[in-house]
Parts: C-alpha cells; structure tokens; sequence
C-alpha cells in the first residue's frame, strides 16, 4: 500500500492592480476556475477558487498530468 499524493497549486496574477479591466479579468479567471473544476473533477480533491483578488488555490490528486489542458483551455478565457 502507498500514500497517496496530491499536488496544491497556488497562483496570483501579477501586477493585476495596475491593469485597466482588472475585475473583468477576475471574472474571467473564475469562470477558468469553475471549468477547471468540472472539467477535472475525478482529479480535483480540492476546488480550484479565488481567495484573496487575484490569488487562487486548489488540490488535485497526481493520478493524472492536467498542466497541460489546462494551459490548451485557457485561450478561451483571456
């Protein structure tokens, strides 16, 4: 028997304050967010959710690599 692993993924948009359509943009990364969430949803121990303006956190299991879709899934949001 072995241990199960996840991973914590914490992120900030930097230099969010001085963009012009800031709160646009945090609209837009919660909704990135909650695809997150849905799309991955066998993996994601934790939901991925804003905490603090721009930060956001989540907890996914390692049982699958999603860096990459998740970076693939992003153009729509931005």
């Amino acid at each position: 028997m072995y241990a199960k692993r996840y991973v914590a993924i914490i992120g900030d948009i930097i230099g969010s304050r001085q963009l012009p359509d800031r709160a646009q943009i945090q609209l837009r990364l919660e909704k990135f967010l909650s695809h997150i969430n849905v799309r991955f949803s066998k993996f994601v121990v934790a939901k991925f959710v804003i905490t603090i303006g721009d930060e956001f956190q989540g907890l996914r299991s390692e049982e699958r690599r999603v860096g990459k879709e998740c970076r693939s899934r992003w153009s729509p949001y931005h």
